[in-house]
């Protein structure tokens, strides 16, 4: 009986440890529990904030849109291409130059095309340079004037329809509908992305007072809290690499609290590579809010010479061969102050038809009647000598 007692106990004291493994796995399982649960609440409640943020955003955003009627934008840009291999611009040397270079560039208010082009000369294979750039916009009309190669080119988006003209061109176009030609809208100057491109879970936070962050997995944006305005936003793939960036900085804030950057960057990056592939920069040295604009803004003006072409629908811009169909176009005879209203006028593109018509004459017709004549002059010209030939037989 005692060795049966005995063996018992010594039996449960080699249970006692893996006992104590159990309940050390189960409230291991327990915390971990705990934990899983308490970061999805986190997690719930950060998207819940960011969610209330972005709404609170676009309401800034229509706000604005309704209170700036239109604006004008002067400066500079500057729009460089890299190449995937050589000369190679990343992520890094885009944020350092526009951190240490363009922002103390434009503190010190030195903004001239000269000093851009000695203090902020970005090196390119394509070549990019500092150039004059402007663009006015109204509730409805847009004007962008970039001057390329030391020439204007003007694009002008009014009533419906896009024109543009290059200066010393012989031809201007207007176009039926937007063409794409521009991708400025009002959204590129006075504020940024809108909620939808914020899918999945979203993290929220601010850092310092009025400096707040959203992170989804392809989206970082970065702005100040009280004022709308956002200094950063970027995209990225799934594997994490950069998309896009942009870095607004140096805002100037309307009577009617909205906030405009004098300077913007964009970088575009090759796909799957963390070098970038277009960088485009602007400087604005002058930015005017709902400014009184006259209609003749929205015009374009051509010298005499130039031919106006009307491009009206899609088959307009395909080739004759694949069922385009010729565009109508005009020359201006005298210099014309509004391309848009000139391309409008009755009977544009349509020759007038001559009083009088000369029958055409049709050159295979006549080839044919010659030939045909040749033909019968040699067998009469054969039968003729088989008769005096017959004719010299008979006398002999």
């Amino acid at each position: 009986m005692r060795n049966s007692l005995f063996e018992r106990s010594e039996n449960e004291k080699e249970q006692k440890p893996s006992t104590g493994i159990y309940h050390f796995l189960l409230i291991l399982t327990f915390v971990f529990l705990l934990n899983q649960n308490a970061e999805a609440v986190e997690q719930n409640e950060s998207g819940n904030k960011a969610e209330a943020e972005l709404k609170h955003l676009e309401t800034l955003w229509k706000t604005w849109d309704s209170s700036v009627t239109s604006f004008e934008l002067k400066g500079f840009r500057f729009v460089g291409l890299f190449e995937q291999k050589g000369t190679v611009f990343t992520h890094t040397e885009f944020e350092e130059l526009v951190q240490n270079q363009m922002i103390p560039f434009i503190d010190k208010n030195e903004i001239t095309l000269e000093n851009l082009k000695s203090k902020l000369n970005i090196t390119t294979p394509s070549g990019g340079y500092w150039r004059p750039f402007s663009i006015v916009m109204s509730a409805d009309s847009l004007r962008i004037e970039d001057v390329i190669q030391g020439k204007t080119y003007t694009v002008v988006r009014n009533n419906g329809q896009e024109s543009d003209y290059y200066e010393g061109q012989k031809q201007a176009n207007v176009h039926g509908s937007y063409s794409g030609l521009i991708s400025a809208n009002r959204s590129n100057y006075l504020y940024q992305v809108p909620s939808s491109t914020f899918k999945g879970n979203v993290d929220y936070s601010c850092p310092q007072l009025n400096f707040c962050t959203m992170k989804s997995k392809t989206r970082l944006l970065k702005y100040n809290k009280e004022t709308g305005f956002v200094y950063y936003y970027a995209r990225r793939s799934l594997n994490g690499d950069y998309r896009s960036e942009k870095i607004q900085s140096n805002e100037i804030v309307s009577p009617k609290g909205v906030p405009v950057p004098r300077i913007i960057a964009d970088a575009s990056y090759f796909k799957n590579s963390p070098t970038i592939k277009v960088l485009d920069l602007f400087l604005f040295s002058h930015i005017e809010i709902n400014p009184k604009l006259s209609p003749e803004i929205f015009q374009i003006a051509v010298p005499a010479g130039v031919n106006v072409v009307k491009f009206e629908n899609a088959e307009s811009y395909l080739p004759l061969s694949k069922g385009g169909k010729r565009p109508p176009m005009a020359s201006a005879q005298k210099p014309i102050s509004d391309i848009q209203k000139f391309s409008e006028q009755p009977g544009f593109g349509k020759k007038e038809k001559p009083a009088s018509r000369a029958q055409p004459v049709n050159l295979e017709n006549d080839r044919s009647s010659m030939v045909l004549i040749l033909i019968i002059g040699n067998i009469l010209f054969v039968f003729i000598i088989i008769g005096i030939m017959m004719y010299r037989k008979k006398t002999t």
